[in-house]
């Protein structure tokens, strides 16, 4: 986890530094599944979103729509 904006912190009720340089597994919930590689190429090619189980930080889950975008992170490219 690159970075983390205020509306994620309130959903998932973590603290920024709890987040920060973690994996998204951290925020899985526990038998969803795990996000692949072929996931996320899919997600860029097609430009559309699925949903998945997410944990917050009591432990409590919800559904979420996960989208992934190409992003620049402190001027390099991010890869997953």
């Amino acid at each position: 986890i690159l970075d983390v904006n205020h509306a994620a912190l309130r959903q998932y009720r973590f603290d920024r530094k709890d987040l920060l340089n973690q994996n998204l597994e951290i925020l899985r919930a526990s038998g969803s599944g795990s996000t692949s590689r072929l996931d996320v190429e899919s997600s860029l090619q097609v430009k559309k979103g699925w949903t998945v189980k997410q944990r917050r930080r009591d432990g409590s889950v919800f559904s979420a729509e996960m989208i992934v975008h190409p992003i620049q992170h402190l001027g390099e490219s991010a890869e997953w």
